[in-house]
């Protein structure tokens, strides 16, 4: 197991700078507790405590108000993921809300031990990606799954929908429909924000104006789909087509669709969102841009436990993988208006 006199020869300070960082005294530099941090963790080195007890657990990292927001469908996908990741180097998964003990006068690697974690999965929105970032720099052994970061030292593994979602927009226009409605999340991660840019592009491209009316901000439930419908064919000229950036505001569309007697697709094509195979629950099944939550879980547990036990895993994971779009029940051309 590697000591402070190892941690001091890596970083580059010296064994009492080591000690006094790993005590979380105060008289020390930013810039050195950083590097004394990240020499530690990338050398393998754990605190007695840790050493006592040989827990296996790795974390499942939730930051602060999201926490309620975030454990829903997709997470539960993801989780099962996880679990299959794990599986193989015979790990345990804990779910960790940071905000409920960690100390302001601790620091991440020091409350993950304190936790008995070996490696934490991070689960951000935009309000906390920094927090990931300041994990990384401390060399915490950590990945992000379902994002996408520039910051060279945070490891991931998320999808970029941009491209299927263009397609899937540029589909609805080939079909010939022109009024076409954005369900889209309130909460504008990198993912719904290249959903909503993509929207605007694909319509640019062919010339169809943005009209605000039509781009309905969502939170991710069915009750949200179901009232997206409400309002949108309320309008004087209603759309033609809506494309729902979730699965569960897809599904709310489609079962309020089916209450007002509107026949999908003859009266209204729906694109969705696909997480897992919700499209395959629901009647008809729904075209949809397709991920798969399990993957990104399982492969994220996979390299994370491969990376802690040195067993041939890249350095770094850094993978935005695509999406798939794929045309099933729920598009059609556009009925003829009545003259």
């Amino acid at each position: 197991m590697p000591s402070v006199r190892e941690i001091a020869k890596h970083s580059g300070v010296s064994i009492s700078t080591v000690s006094r960082v790993l005590n979380n005294h105060k008289d020390i530099a930013p810039e050195t507790r950083q590097k004394v941090l990240f020499a530690a963790n990338e050398i393998g080195y754990k605190p007695a405590s840790q050493k006592a007890v040989d827990s296996k657990l790795i974390g499942l990292v939730y930051f602060s108000s999201q926490y309620d927001q975030q454990i829903g469908a997709y997470d539960a996908t993801l989780i099962n993921g996880i679990m299959k990741g794990l599986k193989e180097m015979k790990y345990d998964l804990a779910i960790v809300d940071i905000s409920q003990d960690k100390s302001p006068d601790e620091t991440y690697t020091q409350f993950f031990h304190r936790k008995q974690l070996h490696g934490v999965i991070l689960r951000t929105t935009p309000e906390s990606k920094h927090l990931a970032e300041a994990i990384a720099n401390e060399g915490f052994t950590s990945v992000v799954a379902s994002d996408r970061f520039e910051h060279p030292n945070v490891n991931y593994i998320g999808y970029d929908s941009s491209s299927d979602s263009k397609r899937a927009i540029a589909y609805l226009i080939n079909l010939g429909h022109r009024r076409i409605a954005l369900g889209i999340c309130n909460t504008m991660t990198d993912d719904h924000i290249d959903r909503y840019e993509a929207y605007c592009s694909a319509l640019s491209e062919n010339d169809i104006e943005l009209d605000d009316s039509l781009v309905i901000r969502l939170i991710s439930d069915i009750k949200s789909g179901e009232s997206a419908v409400n309002q949108l064919m309320a309008l004087p000229d209603p759309p033609t087509a809506i494309y729902f950036t979730n699965p569960l505001s897809t599904l709310g569309g489609l079962r309020r669709a089916h209450e007002l007697g509107i026949n999908v697709p003859n009266d209204l094509s729906i694109i969705g969102f696909d997480d897992s195979d919700a499209r395959h629950m629901a009647y008809p099944i729904f075209t949809a841009v397709c991920q798969d939550a399990e993957d990104i879980g399982f492969r994220s547990a996979h390299w994370l436990t491969h990376h802690l036990n040195r067993t041939g895993v890249p350095k770094k994971l850094r993978e935005a993988k695509s999406t798939v779009f794929e045309v099933n029940q729920t598009t059609a051309p556009p009925r003829k208006a009545k003259p």
